[in-house]
């Protein structure tokens, strides 16, 4: 009679188990934390791109900063714009983004310089998170009545185009 085994013990399979459900939980976590950090990437990017979308309406007079409140959802402005949601976005999952997206302005005026700092704030407008996304873009901006009084459009740098 032969003393080979042809079979692993019970001991040696629950400590294979164990050591394989250590490593499956480990890669999980990571898994996890990386799909974490690519949803605030996305958020990020979105917040940067909808701040100077926005800035960008405000700086060529689509919009004027006397028309929209202080504080409000994008998609309101987008409607100040005339932007029809059906028009504007064809992706439904973009469309249904645009909800959770709020906005804010503040503005300080400078009479010397007729001009005023201009700050506009884009955030997730979700209230479970932990850490707000958002993003701010700070402009010099022109009084409109001195840039109708001096009768030529100036940039935010002062120049002509």
């Amino acid at each position: 009679m032969s003393n080979r085994r042809t079979a692993f013990s019970l001991l040696e399979v629950l400590l294979a188990l164990a050591i394989l459900s250590i490593a499956l939980t480990a890669s999980y976590q990571a898994v996890y934390i990386g799909l974490l950090s690519g949803r605030m990437a996305r958020d990020s990017t979105r917040a940067q791109e909808l701040c100077e979308s926005l800035m960008d309406l405000i700086k060529s007079d689509v919009i004027r900063v006397e028309d929209i409140q202080a504080e409000g959802l994008v998609r309101d402005v987008w409607a100040v714009c005339g932007i029809d949601d059906g028009q504007a976005v064809e992706d439904a999952d973009l469309a249904s983004e645009e909800n959770r997206w709020a906005y804010r302005v503040e503005r300080s005026d400078n009479d010397v310089v007729h001009a005023g700092v201009f700050r506009l704030t884009v955030s997730v407008f979700e209230r479970d998170k932990e850490t707000p996304i958002e993003f701010t873009l700070v402009r010099w901006l022109r009084d409109p009545a001195e840039v109708e009084r001096l009768g030529t459009k100036t940039d935010t740098m002062g120049g002509t185009p």
